[in-house]
């Protein structure tokens, strides 16, 4: 049986019934509760991981993160990715004057009210996102950001009509068919890893009558792979979806192979032309490369000795896979203009507007990261096209 947001199967003797939202607005909440209440489960599903839960519920945890810990794991594209999503919900939740997420959160609470077991059934935002890096390429991985950033500089509120229109599904079908066109192993991770992930933790759950609280946008694959299983299909791995894949080994070759070329590439030049030649091209890699840090951490309205900084590190980084010139500059932006309580305490709601953004110092801190390091992956194709020149004249 369908209806609108619900979708209700009898699969293997048990019920299901899934809630599809659009997690924000107050018509979501409400809509919640009374499934809940009236339907009565033994099980509630909500999509949720364990993080997000005590995101929603103590939403001072960013006040006790380690800003220096994350720039020094190499964390802070993920973590700048991860909060420009969250003030695009901010946005929306704020267009209908509601708290983004506070129908999952209505799930759980409801769920305790009532003494009914519940289940967290999705996976760590960081993991999601970290795969679908990982298993985009090169080039997919610069429309990610693209529409990362894309979503961060549209500051237009949404309506209440046009919530609702994804809340029925065919504002995010079409997203999601565009998604599939433009980046297909991105929603891959995205969306049909998660959908089969959350179809696992329902059909996985104990009871009789299992109550999925998800987005719509997850309810036609879930029930389609819910239908699958009670067909008999093999169940998927969990662990397998739960663990970031190591990089592959064409990837590490890559990794590896542009800093071996440039230094071969340099050492040619000295055997060539000798000191002259070696000079010249060391000279134009350490301009590039270091002017490109300069220019983006300069885009992004760094310090100026963060400038400094960048264009000095820059040629040095982008000569190892395993540095990046955005854990200096972020290091540095860090020490000289150190974040502030207010920052932290505003962090969600800074986000979600670019002057926000801008003038939040902890994610003004990873602008300077993304920036500095767009501004070096520039210069290193600059530099290629400069070496042309010196080679072929």
């Amino acid at each position: 049986m369908s209806e609108g947001n619900k979708i209700e199967l009898e699969l293997g003797g048990r019920r299901f019934l899934l809630v599809g939202t659009a997690h924000v607005g107050e018509d979501s909440v409400r809509e919640v509760r009374e499934a809940i209440a009236t339907w009565g489960p033994d099980r509630v599903c909500v999509e949720l991981d364990k993080g997000r839960l005590n995101s929603l519920r103590n939403p001072t945890a960013w006040e006790s993160i380690d800003i220096a810990q994350v720039i020094r794991q190499g964390k802070g594209l993920m973590m700048l990715a991860n909060l420009v999503l969250a003030g695009f919900q901010k946005r929306a939740g704020a267009s209908l004057q509601s708290q983004a997420g506070r129908d999952m959160l209505e799930a759980v609470e409801t769920a305790e009210v009532q003494g009914v077991p519940c289940s967290l059934i999705d996976r760590e935002v960081g993991i999601t996102l970290r795969r679908a890096w990982i298993k985009s390429g090169f080039w997919g991985q610069q429309k990610l950001l693209a529409a990362l950033l894309g979503s961060a500089f549209d500051n237009t509120p949404l309506k209440k009509e046009e919530i609702e229109q994804l809340k029925r599904g065919s504002g995010l079908d079409k997203m999601m068919e565009e998604l599939a066109r433009e980046l297909p192993k991105t929603k891959t991770v995205l969306i049909d890893e998660r959908d089969t992930l959350l179809a696992l933790g329902a059909w996985e759950a104990p009871g009789s009558r299992i109550l999925c609280v998800v987005g719509a946008g997850h309810l036609a694959g879930m029930r389609q792979k819910l239908e699958a299983f009670a067909r008999g299909e093999p169940l998927p791995n969990r662990e397998e979806l739960l663990q970031v894949p190591p990089p592959g080994w064409g990837g590490r070759l890559l990794a590896w192979a542009l800093p071996v070329l440039i230094v071969g590439l340099m050492a040619y030049g000295f055997y060539s032309q000798g000191w002259e030649g070696f000079l010249k091209l060391l000279g134009t890699w350490s301009l590039w490369t270091g002017g490109g840090a300069a220019l983006g951490s300069l885009l992004a309205l760094a310090h100026p000795l963060t400038i400094l900084v960048g264009f000095l590190t820059a040629p040095v980084t982008a000569l190892h896979p395993l540095l990046g010139v955005g854990m200096f500059t972020g290091l540095c932006e860090l020490w000289v203009r150190k974040p502030r309580v207010g920052d932290f305490r505003r962090l969600q709601e800074d986000v979600s507007s670019l002057k926000g953004i801008y003038t939040n110092r902890i994610s003004h801190i990873l602008v300077v990261m993304f920036f500095s390091s767009l501004g070096v992956i520039a210069g290193t194709f600059l530099t290629g096209t400069s070496w042309l020149n010196f080679f072929f004249r």
